[in-house]
């Protein structure tokens, strides 16, 4: 008999909860679906093969739900399952509240709402209360095994209660989760369901019936359009000088009003810039000869440190 079942055997169905014997379909054998392992005696033998080190079970410990963790694609007639077990409506702490190992047995199960929650989840957070999709509940303490997994033909499994219990899919990931931390186990690549798409059909095209009410005329008169000339502005003449320096002239709208010349002053100002150019040339063009003639006098003759000296006497004396 396995650890789980040293102190407890397992009840033979839930309370309130019968056991369907009709033959359940591929598409129902689904992650986080509840299904029913039967006894020995009931049919055929039924082979659990144990992964992850699981014990071997007895056949005193058939006759149990379980719920299917993974739906492997190598091998699509096997569901890997973890078993759920009932302990006779007692209360984990109950069953495991004595001996060396009671901690390590606790800390293998999982609790599935509405039943008590596990006496250890204030001591870590992974230790929730799995919930049930469309809010299903089942009656009494139910307690899911996380620790042991088994891999089992499908086809030998039948429905659990009779509206299919389904664990969430929050509460799947978590139980997925839980399982990888206790025993390192990873579902692999999961068998993909086809489903049939619906395909409307085209059916050929009615004329519309729907009446549109004729538009009235507006009340209000409507402007016409204006006759008037668009209005011009002044005409401008603007003068500006051209390649040879000369001067023509920019008129705006040839339509318009006649021209009106501005004053031209530009000759003066050229004059006088041109004045101020000239200066400025025949200033450095004195300065640069200066400076030349001095850098020439200096690389031919031979330099002295008096030189020096000199210059800087002759500035004393003036200041």
């Amino acid at each position: 008999m396995s650890n789980s079942n040293r102190d407890h055997k397992r009840a033979s169905s839930l309370p309130g909860h019968d056991i369907k014997q009709s033959q359940i379909s591929n598409e129902y054998v689904v992650p986080g679906r509840l299904l029913w392992l039967p006894k020995v005696k009931e049919g055929p033998k039924v082979t659990l093969k144990p992964l992850q080190s699981s014990p071997f079970l007895e056949d005193e410990d058939y006759g149990t739900p379980v719920v299917v963790c993974s739906r492997p694609a190598e091998r699509p007639d096997s569901v890997h399952v973890h078993l759920v077990d009932l302990f006779q409506n007692h209360n984990l702490e109950d069953v495991f509240s004595r001996g060396r190992y009671a901690l390590h047995h606790r800390l293998s199960y999982l609790p599935i709402f509405p039943s008590s929650p596990h006496p250890d989840h204030d001591k870590t957070e992974y230790l929730p209360s799995l919930e049930l999709a469309h809010d299903q509940e089942i009656p009494g303490n139910v307690y899911i095994n996380v620790r042991t997994v088994y891999s089992v033909d499908w086809r030998y499994l039948e429905p659990f209660a009779q509206t299919g219990c389904r664990l969430e899919h929050h509460a799947l990931t978590t139980l997925l989760n839980r399982s990888r931390q206790l025993n390192g186990y990873l579902p692999g690549p999961q068998v993909e369901f086809t489903r049939a798409r619906s395909v409307t059909l085209p059916t050929r095209a009615r004329a519309s019936t729907y009446k549109v009410s004729p538009v009235k005329a507006a009340s209000y008169p409507v402007p016409e359009a204006s006759q008037e000339k668009p209005v011009r502005g002044p005409r401008l003449s603007v003068s500006i000088p051209d390649q040879n320096m000369g001067y023509g002239t920019m008129l705006s709208d040839p339509g318009s009003q006649p021209e009106r010349k501005i004053p031209q002053n530009e000759p003066d100002r050229l004059n006088e810039c041109k004045s101020v150019l000239d200066s400025f040339v025949g200033t450095a063009t004195k300065w640069t000869g200066s400076l030349l003639s001095t850098a020439c006098w200096r690389r031919t003759r031979k330099w002295h440190p008096k030189d020096d000296v000199g210059d800087y006497q002759k500035l004393e004396s003036a200041y």
